[in-house]
């Protein structure tokens, strides 16, 4: 299996592409795919302690999208609202990441930290709006 970026593929020999079996275009990830793969960089986070894993007294536990978007549509005044609006930041950088690659959604959390070096923040609200500006930032940087 070989594989190339979009940009690559104007300068792949045509005799080559010919050769392959099966050609296929592997679009940017989707909704779902953009919030797992932001999800796992912040359990990442979480886990080696560069964010803190406790918010309101309780343990830091982030749901994959299926569940997230359950608990949205019946979420109650008892639930830690402190825990849904983080959810609900998380979210929105996957909606705000529509279009870039995998690759690029890797990289976005090093860079909000990188954005943050200079303060000490284990918060992972203050995170996530990081993350955010980072990602405008990093959308605006991409040409047309």
């Amino acid at each position: 299996m070989i594989e190339f970026s979009p940009v690559a593929l104007d300068f792949v020999d045509i005799a080559f592409v010919d050769r392959a079996d099966i050609k296929a275009y592997v679009g940017p990830p989707t909704l779902q795919a953009r919030y797992e793969i932001l999800k796992s960089c912040m359990q990442e986070l979480l886990r080696t302690g560069i964010l803190s894993s406790c918010q309101d007294g309780d343990p830091l536990i982030l749901p994959n999208y299926a569940s997230l978007i359950d608990k949205l549509a019946s979420a109650t005044a008892e639930d830690s609202q402190s825990h849904l609006n983080m959810f609900k930041h998380l979210l929105e950088a996957a909606q705000a990441c529509e279009g870039l690659s995998g690759r690029s959604l890797r990289k976005l959390p090093f860079l909000a930290h990188a954005a943050l070096a200079h303060i000490q923040c284990q918060d992972p609200i203050k995170f996530l709006l990081t993350m955010i500006s980072t990602i405008k930032r990093e959308r605006s940087e991409i040409p047309d």
